[in-house]
């Protein structure tokens, strides 16, 4: 089912294009089709389709997390695209590792959240690898 059929069920695509409305994320064409497709009252012609899909869908959704790569639900892909494609679990798991060293985001990135999750999640691989090379290597099956 594409965003544009008609939906017996809000899996929350019409909650997702009413954030983007809400937050004025949308350029004057993009927001017109997106309010068409949340009072689905007709089809969307082929031109507003390519529009809706590149406007909406292709710029605002994310699929899939960044550092764990599952899937980001519909009502919480707009946090995600602002906060540099991140689910709410690893955002949550990041900013603990974060205060284990006595630091807050806000601290040292004030309010530009990817920017400070890509670095968290590059300080997280560096100190898993730093980790990895500190621990005693493996002599046999039973050492």
């Amino acid at each position: 089912m594409g965003w544009n059929d008609r939906m017996d069920e809000d899996d929350g695509k019409i909650g997702f294009l009413k954030d983007l409305l809400d937050y004025g994320m949308l350029d004057a064409k993009a927001d017109g089709i997106a309010r068409q497709v949340i009072d689905s009252k007709r089809t969307l012609s082929e031109k507003q389709e390519y529009i809706f899909d590149k406007r909406v869908i292709d710029r605002f959704t994310t699929p899939e997390c960044e550092r764990c790569h599952d899937d980001i639900p519909r009502s919480e892909m707009l946090k995600a695209h602002k906060n540099g494609g991140y689910c709410g679990r690893c955002v949550h798991d990041l900013c603990g590792e974060l205060d284990d060293i006595g630091q807050s985001w806000e601290d040292v990135y004030g309010d530009d959240m990817g920017v400070f999750l890509r670095d968290l999640w590059e300080l997280h691989q560096i100190t898993e690898s730093e980790e990895k090379k500190k621990a005693p290597k493996r002599r046999g099956f039973f050492n």
